[in-house]
């Protein structure tokens, strides 16, 4: 006789009842009536009984998990590495000396390239979705990775030789070095979107309670990675009070380092990293891949998902630059020690990544969100309410609080890589880390104009000469910012409801959450409409 199991999910409100048979040997299938009586009510109705998704663990069947210390994947784990070096050193260094030089010979193009420096990693859906749709030699994520690597090389590379050149003041030079580090940046983002969207098809060859492990030890080599070179870089670029460099590094020699590096990763690439080839298909086109991305959107998974990064990331990333330079000057942390900022802020990301792949990895998401969000709150009034009474101003108070309140921030970020792996399908997983990449970025840059336009709203606002007057008028008006950053802060649980509660929760959201067709039009519309306002408000139309 036939055998077989029933797979129940009931939505919240009752209204759908979803049964699936599946060959078992576990007895006959039950009467739906009876299941539904035994069932408790919640969320999800969907037991092992229901929905024994352990029985069978990864999401792509079949084939091995992969483990980045071996020798046909470790130029994944180099590539981490090497990012985390390249691309760090390229932000603290090279950008720094970069820009220092068009201020003294181009100084009316240097707003220009900080704005278009913001832009690259709102690109990271079309970047994802090309290499989708068009496999470079058949591979869809080592070519990618090696190509923007190549391409960032020559574009630092034609960075030193420009800057060698004993007169660069001409107009047209200021042209091309926005040209040449706007292509830098862009090739850096190519090959890191590229590398991801192959942590995310490696991630779901891995068992349910393992999946995600791969990605926390590449994101963990990345920030370890950042930290020594966050540790070495300020050692040759000290920052004055009166907007100086003092340097022990030239512009020609940092491009080299950075031009250097991404030369060495190519061979471990290319020999040491396994991907399967697809053959290319004349059916896969741009406008399919868009088209299935649309019909994608609509699922509950997906649109939850997207909810809750838009909105934690939004919340949680409110902040008073006003309230933030007065905690800096009466806490004495100088331009100069402020350039150890970066490091305080990386180094506790490191430990919390080893927190997460120990012991957090198969914990409540919904409960690791909302505990980051508060400790994070808690340790900015910590910071702040002693440092705007006078309690304790001192640059150790400063550094130390600065840096435990970043040990929730890799969790998030961590949020935004594996969440994709339970959304992701066989061959799109580049335009769903891309677009995910895509909403946080430009979230980012939109956030600090939307925070800035509710100061001038509101009228709260702190001038320099006020901070260093110290008036108890000040305090107050510092204290009463501080506190409304920090319900905003927290208001960021909210969207914890959103997540998942786990990797099983997803899958059955997945298989049975339904569909809604006004949330991806939603999803859409505010893909646009970030657009625009950051356009419109990084190129001064705002």
């Amino acid at each position: 006789m036939a055998t077989g199991k029933t797979s129940l999910a009931v939505t919240d409100e009752d209204e759908e009842v979803v049964f699936m048979a599946q060959p078992t040997s576990r007895g006959p299938i039950r009467d739906a009536d009876s299941i539904l009586e035994a069932a408790p009510r919640g969320r999800f109705v969907a037991g092992e009984a229901f929905f024994n998704y352990a029985a069978f663990g990864s999401l792509r069947e079949g084939l091995p998990a992969v483990s980045l210390g071996s020798s046909r994947y470790i130029g994944l784990a180099v590539n981490a590495v090497v990012a985390g070096f390249a691309t760090t050193f390229y932000w603290a260094a090279v950008r720094p000396l970069l820009l220092h030089h068009i201020a003294v010979h181009h100084h009316e193009r240097v707003e220009t390239v900080d704005k278009l420096l913001e832009w690259p990693g709102t690109f990271s859906v079309f970047i994802g979705l090309l290499s989708d749709c068009f496999p470079i030699l058949g591979l869809r994520r080592k070519s990618y990775m090696i190509l923007g690597w190549v391409v960032s090389c020559i574009a630092t590379l034609a960075i030193a030789i420009t800057a060698s050149i004993s007169d660069d003041s001409g107009a047209f030079f200021g042209y091309f070095y926005c040209i040449l580090i706007v292509i830098a940046a862009i090739a850096y983002q190519v090959s890191w979107i590229a590398s991801l969207a192959m942590t995310v098809e490696y991630a779901q060859r891995e068992h349910l309670y393992e999946r995600g492990s791969l990605q926390s030890s590449y994101m963990l080599l990345n920030y370890t990675a950042s930290s020594i070179t966050l540790a070495i870089v300020p050692q040759l670029i000290i920052p004055q009070d009166d907007g100086t460099l003092t340097t022990h590094l030239s512009l020609p020699a940092s491009c080299i380092v950075v031009a250097v590096s991404a030369l060495l990763v190519i061979p471990f690439l290319a020999n040491n990293l396994a991907e399967e080839r697809c053959e290319p298909s004349g059916k896969v086109t741009l406008g399919g891949r868009v088209g299935e991305l649309w019909n994608v959107l609509q699922q509950k998974v997906v649109y939850c998902i997207f909810f809750f990064l838009v909105g934690a990331v939004f919340l949680f990333s409110a902040e008073h630059e006003d309230v933030a330079a007065a905690m800096a000057y009466w806490s004495d942390v100088t331009t100069p020690k402020q350039r150890y900022i970066p490091l305080a802020m990386t180094v506790p990301k490191v430990i919390s990544l080893i927190v997460w792949k120990v012991a957090l990895i198969n914990y409540d998401w919904r409960k690791v969100g909302a505990a980051g969000i508060f400790f994070y709150a808690l340790c900015k009034l910590a910071l702040r309410v002693p440092c705007v009474y006078d309690g304790v101003r001192a640059d150790w108070y400063y550094f130390l609080w600065k840096a435990l309140g970043e040990l929730p921030q890799s969790w998030f970020e961590l949020f935004v890589l594996v969440l994709p792996n339970e959304i992701a399908e066989i061959g799109r997983e580049g335009v769903t880390i891309g677009l995910v990449n895509s909403f946080v970025m430009l979230i980012s840059i939109a956030a600090g104009t939307l925070w800035d336009s509710l100061n001038d709203a509101v009228g709260i606002r702190i001038k320099a000469e006020d901070i260093a007057a110290d008036s108890s008028k000040t305090r107050d008006n510092v204290m009463i910012a501080v506190v409304v950053y920090v319900v905003i802060n927290v208001l960021g649980v909210a969207t914890v409801w959103f997540l998942p509660s786990q990797k099983l929760d997803a899958q059955q959201l997945r298989a049975f959450g339904g569909y809604n067709k006004n949330a991806r039009s939603v999803i859409v519309l505010g893909f646009v409409l970030l657009l625009a306002y950051d356009i419109m408000s990084s190129f001064g139309y705002l």
